[in-house]
């Protein structure tokens, strides 16, 4: 269902990410962006996705690489190079294949209340894998794994420096402790 490994970044990887992604020098955006009712680089918004009765959370947003209507992604960010050798070393490790990035971005969260988010797919129209990769320390907020029904089937270990894989199923992030920020590279592919 999943396949979780532990400790998988490198020092110098840690160093790059904790001193040049994670930092306030970097433009963090609201992962809803509206083009066309702001010149401003970001907004916040108080929802992530569109559907309006279904409870929803902010987050912030650092786009690695764009989502292209469930085709190869564009890569729109430098920190992309960060985080490409992670996670092929990673997928190398955990067998499972790979034909092209469909989309990936840093999310950050906080905590927030119910415990988790809501459950989604990130693409409903292709069969895809997910791999998160932890990059804060936090002492809840795993990723939820559910099926077909919504129901919870499985936790994930939110272990900083830790990776989760699993093909594209019903999934939400858990929310961090109070005074906590939960930070995930989000990377899906077919």
């Amino acid at each position: 269902m999943i396949q979780q490994e532990f400790q998988v970044f490198t020092e110098k990887e840690k160093h790059t990410i904790n001193h040049s992604v994670l930092t306030s020098r970097t433009e963090w955006l609201n992962a809803k962006i509206d083009p066309y009712t702001s010149d401003k680089p970001w907004r916040f918004y108080d929802r992530t996705i569109l559907e309006k009765e279904v409870d929803d959370h902010p987050m912030f947003v650092l786009r690695l690489v764009q989502r292209n209507d469930d085709k190869k992604g564009t890569v729109v960010s430098p920190y992309w190079e960060t985080f490409e050798p992670i996670f092929h070393r990673v997928r190398e490790k955990m067998g499972l294949p790979f034909s092209h990035i469909l989309r990936s971005s840093i999310n950050m969260t906080w905590h927030q209340l119910p415990l988790h988010g809501v459950p989604h797919k990130d693409h409903y129209s292709i069969d895809h894998y997910n791999m998160i990769l932890h990059l804060t320390p936090i002492s809840q907020g795993g990723t939820f794994i559910f099926d077909e029904n919504k129901t919870i089937l499985t936790e994930s270990s939110p272990s900083v420096w830790s990776a989760t894989a699993f093909e594209g199923l019903w999934h939400a992030q858990g929310f961090c402790a109070p005074g906590e920020t939960r930070a995930i590279c989000v990377i899906t592919w077919e």
